[in-house]
């Protein structure tokens, strides 16, 4: 994964990030984090 479209400081362990084709592109919090998992498993589901 590479971080140089990332601002900001170097993430640490815990960080939870936007990542598209390798790039890490934003931070987000874990109430972020909780919600795009949910849609990325009900497209899955959609899709099954």
């Amino acid at each position: 994964m590479s971080l140089i479209a990332l601002e900001g400081p170097e993430p640490q362990a815990g960080d939870w990030l936007v990542v598209h084709s390798g790039y890490a592109l934003r931070r987000v919090d874990s109430e972020q984090a909780a919600a795009i998992v949910s849609e990325l498993r009900a497209g899955q589901e959609a899709l099954s």
